[in-house]
């Protein structure tokens, strides 16, 4: 299937509504006025904007990664 996972598109917040992981309008409004790839400046905005990837937010030496 082909998609267009970038800013703007509503892909993101389409999906997850869709599939029910969002479940009121306050999320999804947040959702739709957020811009993703500012908050994870160190991957791809492709990356940042498919549904299920997991970006690392905060690392530490106990832990490899901890996944937003």
């Amino acid at each position: 299937m082909e998609h267009r996972a970038e800013p703007g598109s509503g892909f993101v917040t389409d999906t997850l509504c869709a599939e029910g992981w969002i479940t009121t309008p306050e999320v999804e409004a947040v959702m739709r006025a957020v811009s993703r790839h500012t908050f994870t400046p160190e991957v791809s905005v492709r990356k940042a904007y498919e549904p299920y990837a997991a970006v690392p937010t905060a690392r530490s030496p106990r832990w490899t990664s901890n996944p937003s």
